[in-house]
């Protein structure tokens, strides 16, 4: 029996009213997906703060000065008048230099223009590097063997013939390495160098969260923190707060925590997978969905970012992953139990980091952030690889996770450069840094230089002593006293001599560069063993389904091994499986900064 239904013309207006206003109230619970309804049952009902937000303060802040360079013995030039030269004295005169225009005037000093890029998420005084060159045109030979007097950076901007400046945001002083000391074929990069870690933030450059116009309110702001609040914390004046705190109805400041500090774009990524609104029951519901997609390789590493923004709940879940038969499967388990650190993912990210390069440099990350000591366990094992930058990364990263470990302690002038001696199994390895802080890391003790080496250049004489295993070092000087030492042939005695009489980290590398292109050295001079972008994991199976690629990105490379300067005037942002950069050329033609618009210095 068909029943017939009439609807009244009441009925019809009530209707109505309610589409108008309760359907709107509902959408904004929605965020982008239109199917989903607050309350739903639906394990994968898409109330992930991702869903309705956008993260802020993910550019790279590009900062300037106009500095003077010293102690260029005769390379500088006294430079012409411009409007940087004006700049620059005024700036020494405020500073109480006496006589500015005759300090410049001299042969052992230059006028530099000074560069560098403040990271995303950057506290005041962490480090960073500067990139420094002469004036296009000018005199100067040579900034090798200088030293950058103090600067202050800022933001700068030329508008209508008049030099904006922003307010102080950094300051940097330290010695030059010119870039020739890395690249000695083109002879311009004797006038382009780098301050390596000197540069120090003088403020906190904040990031955080924008809920989406059509869903913003203060109960959504308030729901998201809370969300967030439950499962990050820092540390605040000796105690722990939550790491979200809302601005307005519309912006929520994040904090990063401690663990996540060298690897930001995983952070964002897992604070993204967060669900702002979820009862018990649909958690565990959502948990058995979750297993499912851990344990498939095409979906298992958003499902580990989704177990991971779950916290200690998820735990067993993601245990459960790493007894996978798939290589993918344990190490996306691993890496979202190691920052919950759970003891058990360090043995399956060292084995990771010992046979897929692919997974490398964020397994040791990952074991980085660890505090638990088969993590070091794990990394101090992967110093014995005959793999350059896994030994380096290795090094790095234990260096990072205990800064105080004693075979790691520099004795060396630290206010200049870094020299350390670690422990290694494999073939003897010098390596010298090129980003973050100057530093002579050697990998192995009892190295040698062979009975024949000879470096010579004006005023520096090196040679090994026919007949015995010792090394003479003569340093002739026309304004102090001539140098004469004996060491003997380690490489390590040949360092600390080479220090004694005041040579600079730049000095050090040239002469173990000359070495090595003589064939004088008995170890393998390695520069810059870091890691680069583009390594791809080649799934075992054929089976992809049309939506994957068919081959797995083995994701960003972490803050812990990217350059200073990598990704500079770039803006990063995290996606559904991991951060990725985007370039902006565009942005950067219509609002160049103060030195490119006045020089166009950088070139291109």
């Amino acid at each position: 029996m068909k029943r017939c239904y009439s609807i009244t013309a009441l009925q019809l207006i009530l209707l109505v009213a309610f589409c108008s206003t309760g359907c709107n109230s509902i959408s904004k619970w929605r965020g982008q997906s239109p199917d989903v309804i607050p309350g739903s049952t639906d394990p994968e009902s898409q109330e992930y703060i991702t869903d309705i937000t956008t993260v802020w303060g993910l550019s790279y802040a590009k900062v300037e000065g106009i500095a003077l360079a010293t102690q260029l013995e005769g390379m500088g030039s006294d430079p012409k008048p411009s409007q940087q030269r004006a700049y620059l004295v005024s700036e020494m005169r405020a500073n109480d230099v006496a006589k500015p225009n005759e300090v410049l005037a001299s042969e052992d000093t230059s006028l530099v223009l000074v560069r560098g890029f403040m990271p995303p998420g950057i506290r005041k005084g962490d480090r960073f590097d500067v990139e420094i060159r002469t004036l296009p045109g000018g005199d100067t030979k040579s900034l090798r063997g200088g030293f950058l007097m103090e600067t202050s950076l800022r933001q700068m901007e030329a508008m209508g013939g008049r030099v904006l400046q922003g307010h102080i945001v950094g300051g940097v002083k330290g010695p030059i390495i010119v870039d020739a000391v890395y690249d000695r074929s083109d002879e311009q990069n004797e006038n382009r160098g780098r301050v390596l870690g000197m540069a120090v933030a003088k403020y906190d450059r904040p990031l955080g969260l924008a809920i989406s116009s059509e869903n913003h309110s203060v109960r959504i702001t308030a729901a998201i923190a809370k969300a967030i609040n439950n499962r990050f914390h820092v540390v605040d004046n000796g105690g722990l707060i939550g790491a979200a705190t809302p601005k307005n109805d519309r912006h929520i400041e994040l904090s990063v925590p401690p663990r996540y500090k060298h690897n930001l774009a995983r952070y964002l990524e897992v604070v993204g997978q967060i669900k702002y609104r979820e009862t018990s029951q649909e958690l565990a519901k959502r948990l058995m969905t979750l297993e499912k997609q851990l344990l498939e390789p095409s979906t298992t590493k958003r499902a580990a970012f989704k177990l991971e923004a779950i916290g200690e709940t998820a735990v067993d879940v993601l245990k459960t992953g790493m007894e996978s038969p798939d290589a993918e499967v344990r190490f996306s388990s691993a890496m979202a139990l190691a920052y919950m650190d759970v003891p058990e993912s360090a043995k399956e990210l060292g084995s990771a980091a010992k046979v897929e390069r692919a997974f490398r440099w964020n397994a040791m990350t990952a074991l980085a952030a660890m505090d638990d000591v088969e993590a070091g366990m794990q990394l101090s094992e992967l110093l014995d690889m005959r793999s350059a930058e896994t030994r380096y990364g290795a090094f790095y990263a234990l260096r990072v996770r205990s800064p105080s470990q004693s075979v790691f302690e520099s004795t060396l002038r630290p206010d200049d450069f870094f020299f350390h001696v670690v422990p290694s199994k494999s073939f003897p390895m010098i390596h010298f840094s090129k980003y973050k802080r100057p530093e002579i890391a050697l990998f192995g003790h009892d190295q040698t230089v062979k009975d024949n080496f000879l470096f010579v250049k004006k005023g520096l004489t090196i040679r090994a002593l026919e007949g015995t295993d010792k090394i003479k070092i003569s340093k002739f000087s026309r304004r102090d006293d001539d140098v004469s030492q004996v060491c003997s042939n380690q490489v390590v005695d040949l360092i600390q001599s080479l220090v004694s009489i005041d040579m600079d980290f730049g000095e050090i590398l040239e002469v173990f560069q000359e070495a090595k292109a003589s064939e004088m050295l008995n170890s393998k001079l390695v520069i810059d063993a870091t890691p680069k972008p583009g390594r791809n994991y080649e799934r075992e199976s054929d089976e992809i389904t049309p939506e994957e690629p068919s081959r797995f990105v083995g994701g960003p490379i972490p803050d812990l091994f990217r350059g200073s300067t990598e990704g500079r005037e770039q803006k990063w942002r995290p996606n559904e499986t991991a951060a990725y950069y985007e370039d902006e050329d565009a942005g950067r033609k219509k609002n160049k900064g103060f030195m490119n618009r006045l020089t166009g210095w950088w070139g291109k």
